[in-house]
């Protein structure tokens, strides 16, 4: 059967994957997950690529842009998509969520996130080139 760390390559990076035309990586691991973990780990070719994908959309808009300056958002989704309202609830307050009827500490700690900035450190840099991707879009709209 697959190791736990196999699953957390077939998992990390899915912006990076998705945007390379990569399905979801899971979905590709076969039981004994021999030759799934080499189709599905990546690399920093496939971050350039998604870089280059990225670069051709005519409108990246960060859900984080988006909730806390909604006015920048819909000035762009108007010029972009013809919107004339941006509205993205936020679902997500509770401090702890449920796992088979427990409730869990929504709390990681410093070793969590540093292990899990590790294993997804392609989308932790296309995150970065997105950022500014985005600014560069919302400045030559004119809604900055």
């Amino acid at each position: 059967s697959c190791r736990l760390s196999d699953w957390a390559v077939a998992e990390a990076n899915i912006y990076t994957r998705l945007l390379n035309g990569h399905p979801y990586a899971p979905m590709k691991m076969d039981p004994g997950c021999t030759e799934s973990y080499a189709a599905v780990k990546l690399n920093q070719t496939h971050l350039d690529f998604a870089l280059g994908a990225l670069q051709q959309i005519d409108l990246v808009l960060m859900l984080d842009t988006i909730q806390s300056n909604p006015a920048v958002a819909k000035c762009a989704m108007k010029k972009i998509l013809g919107w004339d309202d941006v509205n993205v609830p936020h679902s997500n307050r509770k401090r702890t969520s449920q796992c088979a009827g427990r409730n869990i500490p929504a709390k990681a700690t410093k070793d969590d996130i540093d292990a899990v900035l590790q294993m997804n450190s392609l989308d932790v840099e296309l995150y970065k080139q997105a950022r500014g991707i985005e600014t560069t879009i919302l400045e030559s709209l004119g809604c900055l």
